[in-house]
């Protein structure tokens, strides 16, 4: 309802402070989409309350990118970046207290790991971290940048780690050590929880080759083939939102980019892509650039081996680095801790 009002608000205003570029034109698009091919597999798939709110979930969020510039001339971005700062004050505390205390709420609660303050997840907690970690590094604060790279370790979230390593690599022309100082933390992680008897989750974390592997024969040996016997003839448009778990699918694809696919189907597969190739052509000549590019890219490297982006934190990383990136074209003065 909110973002009805707000759609409808803006088309009242008769001064206009922004302007859809290609960005925003391909997010709403491919939100135009998701709607469109959710509603015509209601015709000959079943209809059931969770469908609903996995698809509003989008909407929310991706909505989010195209109504934040309309009025992003009211927000203050310092007390955006003071409100980040908190988040990592808190969450760090939150996680020492876990190490110090050996009780850590991933493992608690069915996961792995450490886990940030309200949430038990280890891809969502990794994901956080790891975007702090590439947060506070582009603020050229290094020491807090290799803490929360050591905290992300600690979550014990191969997606992440792996993400968080291969962004690092790829990005470390950008005048960094901060490749370095990830192996460094890799290994300390290791020793840490090696003292804590947990070297079974260390040799999982470490061992690439098993993680790469598994990737591999969920795809051949299990999803795809059930995928190809639910999908039939809607490859090219997708089975809709919220099909996983039903059908005989498994609850995740634990591949976004094979999620996208029986979701959306080509179609939606293709439209993704003009995202992934527009932001990844964005230069890093600018904080909120880099930002966009690093985050996005650790989305997007994290989803070859879970869903990365169809979560609430994922997608919420990923709205917020475009929104940073919003503001940047509307050039603000971004004097916090720089």
């Amino acid at each position: 309802i909110l973002i009805i009002v707000l759609f409808l608000f803006r088309f009242f205003i008769k001064e206009s402070y922004w302007k859809w570029g290609f960005l925003e034109k391909i997010v709403a698009i491919w939100l135009l989409y998701k709607v469109f091919t959710t509603i015509l597999s209601f015709l000959y798939t079943p209809i059931t309350q969770g469908r609903f709110f996995y698809l509003l979930k989008e909407i929310e969020f991706l909505s989010i990118i195209l109504i934040f510039p309309w009025f992003a001339r009211k927000i203050c971005i310092n007390t955006i970046f003071r409100l980040i700062f908190f988040v990592g004050v808190m969450n760090g505390i939150y996680i020492l207290w876990q190490v110090i205390t050996g009780n850590f709420m991933g493992a608690k609660h069915g996961y792995y790991g450490i886990a940030i303050i309200g949430e038990y997840s280890s891809l969502n907690s990794g994901l956080i971290l790891a975007f702090l970690s590439i947060f506070f590094f582009l603020l050229k604060r290094r020491l807090v940048a290799f803490i929360f790279t050591l905290f992300t370790v600690a979550t014990m979230s191969r997606a992440s780690i792996i993400g968080l390593l291969l962004t690092i690599f790829i990005f470390s022309t950008l005048k960094d050590r901060m490749f370095y100082m990830t192996i460094v933390a890799v290994a300390v992680g290791s020793f840490i929880y090696t003292f804590y008897d947990q070297i079974e989750w260390v040799i999982r974390i470490v061992d690439w080759k098993y993680a790469l592997d598994s990737l591999l024969v969920r795809i051949v040996n299990d999803y795809y083939p059930t995928l190809e016997r639910s999908l039939g003839p809607f490859s090219l448009v997708g089975l809709g939102k919220g099909l996983w778990g039903t059908l005989g699918l498994p609850i995740e694809a634990h591949n976004y980019y094979l999620r996208i696919f029986s979701e959306e189907g080509l179609v939606g597969l293709v439209i993704f892509m003009l995202l992934v190739f527009y932001i990844l052509r964005i230069g890093v000549n600018t904080f909120e650039k880099k930002l966009l590019k690093m985050t996005f890219f650790l989305l997007l490297s994290s989803s070859l081996f879970q869903d990365a982006m169809a979560t609430q934190k994922g997608l919420g990383l990923l709205v917020l680095s475009i929104n940073f990136y919003q503001l940047s074209k509307r050039k603000y003065q971004m004097g916090f801790m720089r």
